[in-house]
């Protein structure tokens, strides 16, 4: 049997460009896409059931939702990253996101939300995030170092919606038996919704180098429209 790898920082000890960081450095945003009410609701309780069966946190300790820009640490203030945002997302308009269902999602289980109908990336989502990073590119702290803030690209970015997330993927022993578990659970989602929005929310652990979903809290921030004219 592979042995139980108990936190990340014993992944990180092996893996390159993992170093610990400053434990000052605690607040961390996010820039995401709410689903439909169904689908938010079916998150929920899969985040629930997986929790109760098999002690598994990680995805549920955050708001449903599909990131766009993840975990970021900045070097502005809110006040100028919201600013930030607003420009991006008038720039932008209102589209579609499709529901693929659940699968096996690099080593967790996650709604595949990317693609079109006909498998091809969805490419409003695609311009949008990284629209998104290109404006936060010059108020970003740690990115190179802080391996929670990767960068988005066209080739890297998939977007998804977490049902188990990093702990899941430290259990390997439990891996094929938490997925049937969650395949035979999974609640019907509808296969699209509408986006017309982003949501930007502040996150804060002590310890992001390690089992940060022990101690995370967060906090929303603002909801800005898409496609709408500067006031």
């Amino acid at each position: 049997m592979t042995p139980v790898t108990s936190t990340i920082d014993e992944l990180a000890r092996t893996a390159t460009g993992w170093p610990r960081l400053d434990p000052r450095d605690t607040d961390r945003y996010g820039v995401f896409v709410r689903p439909d009410p169904t689908t938010c609701r079916a998150q929920i309780e899969l985040h629930t059931l997986l929790q109760r069966q098999f002690g598994l946190i990680a995805a549920r300790v955050f708001p449903p939702h599909a990131t766009l820009l993840g975990n970021i640490a900045v070097t502005a203030g809110e006040a100028d990253l919201l600013a930030r945002l607003a420009t991006v997302a008038r720039r932008h308009v209102p589209f579609t996101m499709y529901n693929k269902g659940l699968s096996q999602f690099n080593e967790g289980i996650a709604y595949d939300v990317h693609e079109l109908p006909g498998g091809a990336p969805n490419q409003h989502l695609v311009d949008l995030a990284v629209d998104i990073e290109r404006e936060l590119g010059p108020v970003r702290g740690r990115t190179d170092t802080d391996y929670m803030t990767g960068q988005t690209s066209t080739e890297g970015f998939r977007a998804h919606l977490t049902v188990a997330g990093q702990d899941y993927t430290l259990r390997r022993d439990l891996h094929d038996e938490v997925w049937r578990y969650a395949e035979e659970l999974a609640p019907a989602v509808p296969d699209s919704f509408a986006v017309g929005s982003v949501s930007v929310f502040r996150f804060h652990s002590d310890h992001w180098p390690s089992e940060w979903w022990k101690d995370m809290t967060w906090h929303h921030l603002r909801t800005i429209p898409l496609g709408e004219p500067a006031p």
